[in-house]
């Protein structure tokens, strides 16, 4: 089963409450967020977490967010508010 761009938007609704410009989630906050487990893809490969030809993106960047960087051995994700969307 595909999961779409919806399917990952409780990730964007959190980060849009987070006051400070980066915010570092595990990944078992993730899936608690989104109400189901990852992937492999987003255990085991950078892209699934920064390429803007994925759908599932759009779930975070739509609400001003980017990755900033993922650690796979601690299984954390550090999304940072994108440039043009600096919260005031």
């Amino acid at each position: 089963m595909s999961k779409s761009s919806a399917d990952y938007s409780p990730i964007g609704q959190f980060l849009s409450q987070q006051q400070e410009a980066t915010c570092k989630l595990s990944f078992e906050q993730i899936e608690r967020l989104l109400g189901f487990k990852l992937p492999f893809a987003a255990r085991t490969l950078r892209p699934f977490w920064s390429m803007p030809k994925y759908q599932h993106i759009q779930g975070w960047t739509r609400q001003g967010w980017e990755t900033e960087r993922v650690d796979f051995v601690l299984e954390t994700v550090t999304f940072k508010r994108s440039e043009g969307k600096k919260k005031r």
